[in-house]
């Protein structure tokens, strides 16, 4: 899940990845004020924003193969009038798999 979304956003988009960016790219000459980018764009999916949280079940298989793998993630929202965009996104987040 997604949480703390901005009020106004109207929609949110979650971006998946076996690759993380670090440092981040800076969005700001795309119109994205104040955000970056700090994963790959394999997956690519639209979700609703119910108050202030969005969320995107998924299941992971039980592949002892997938032990150790790691996807990484990040939430862009569509929130009107926040910068010339009017988009903002979250943090990366590094979903690991397995026992660590």
């Amino acid at each position: 899940d997604a949480s703390e979304i901005e009020a106004g956003s109207v929609a949110a988009v979650y971006v998946l990845s076996t690759t993380q960016v670090n440092p981040g790219i800076d969005l700001s000459s795309f119109g994205f004020t104040g955000c970056a980018a700090y994963v790959g764009t394999d997956v690519i999916t639209g979700v609703t924003v119910s108050g202030s949280t969005a969320s995107l079940p998924f299941s992971i298989p039980g592949d002892p193969g997938l032990n150790g793998a790691h996807v990484f993630g990040q939430v862009l929202t569509l929130t009107p009038g926040v910068n010339p965009f009017g988009a903002l996104t979250s943090n990366g987040l590094d979903l690991g798999i397995g026992a660590l």
